[in-house]
């Protein structure tokens, strides 16, 4: 009898240390402390902008957005991706021609451009009954479509990473198929993750083992491929082959925040727009009047395996709420979220 009681007791110790930590890792018990050294103004027109990417060499940025709650409530809605000009004056969001998509509802998005000034927008569709990943061709400020892939191994894409203009990255944010399966990978932060290469014609692995694999990117000199765990947290790090575009899994960077999307500046720094309560955020989705705080941060590259990781933004949720996207240009930042029918568009003071 003495041994049946110590077996539950440790049971129930294992239980409730198991959910103590599952909280903190969530970020429950973070103390939330609204700070950025600049000034936002909410820009309207775009729902659900979850992901923008900025032109490397022109003041135009491309987000794309759709309401996921319209969405979830099997209403008909039609996302789109938007154009957005930095240094037109009361600039709005104009939506670019997608044709002959009908349905269609963007994720995650990717800008390439090669030496001869030839861009290519890649964008995750979960439209119809099998998510997809469109290619469009930029000529002369419009989307002509070029290609649409389907595959297999294209399981639950939320980003992707174009290294040329018929070759990308895409991560699978979950292994398991249901919802059930899907529920449990997340609170029991199960590693079923990856991350797939599309080399022209097929898809292979490239890195496996992952906690909700988000966001990707690469470093300038595409020696270096990050990946965001959101439910490790952390920013999982890859040396990366740039001839057979092969990875070998280096370390990775721990964080407080949930990391969605990574975008990069021009000086090789990683901007990451983060959810800093994971489980509020679980509400949020379904209660727009349950604000999430919105997070953006800044991991500058050192010597060695070394990084410097500073928060450029914190706000309560009053401005925006779950940052999930955060692209930068110079002084101005523009900080996208998951569900709000807004998005940030911010000048930071000089650093």
């Amino acid at each position: 009898m003495k041994t049946g009681y110590l077996i539950l007791a440790g049971l129930v110790i294992a239980v409730t240390a198991f959910v103590l930590h599952t909280l903190y890792l969530a970020g429950s018990f973070r103390t939330i402390e609204p700070h950025f050294a600049g000034s936002c103004e909410a820009v309207e027109g775009v729902v659900g902008g979850e992901d923008i990417t900025i032109d490397p060499e022109y003041p135009i940025a491309y987000i794309s957005g759709y309401d996921r709650r319209a969405a979830m409530a099997r209403q008909p809605h039609q996302g789109g991706i938007f154009r957005y000009h930095l240094e037109e004056e009361n600039a709005t969001p104009e939506r670019l021609n997608i044709e002959p998509l009908d349905d269609f509802r963007p994720h995650g998005i990717s800008l390439f451009k090669d030496d001869d000034g030839n861009r290519s927008l890649f964008v995750i569709n979960h439209g119809g009954d099998q998510s997809t990943i469109e290619i469009f061709a930029i000529e002369d400020d419009d989307l002509v479509h070029r290609r649409t892939i389907r595959d297999p191994m294209i399981t639950s894409p939320n980003n992707l990473h174009a290294v040329s203009h018929d070759q990308f990255y895409v991560t699978n944010d979950h292994g398991a198929r249901s919802d059930l399966g899907r529920t449990l990978e997340n609170y029991l932060r199960l590693p079923l993750a990856n991350v797939v290469f599309f080399d022209g014609h097929e898809f292979g692995e490239a890195a496996s083992g992952l906690r909700f694999a988000n966001g990707v990117n690469q470093s300038p000199d595409g020696k270096t491929l990050y990946v965001a765990g959101t439910i490790e947290p952390g920013i999982y790090v890859y040396d990366r082959n740039p001839v057979s575009h092969e990875l070998d899994y280096r370390h990775t960077i721990k964080l407080q925040t949930h990391p969605d999307n990574i975008e990069m500046d021009s000086d090789g720094n990683l901007w990451v727009g983060g959810i800093s309560k994971l489980l509020a955020f679980v509400t949020h989705v379904d209660d727009p009047d349950h604000p999430v705080p919105a997070e953006v941060i800044r991991i500058t590259p050192l010597a060695g395996d070394d990084y410097e990781i500073t928060q450029v933004y914190m706000n309560d949720g009053s401005e925006l709420s779950a940052s999930s996207v955060a692209a930068v240009r110079g002084s101005r930042l523009l900080i996208g979220p998951v569900m709000d029918p807004h998005f940030l568009d911010c000048e930071m003071a000089a650093r």
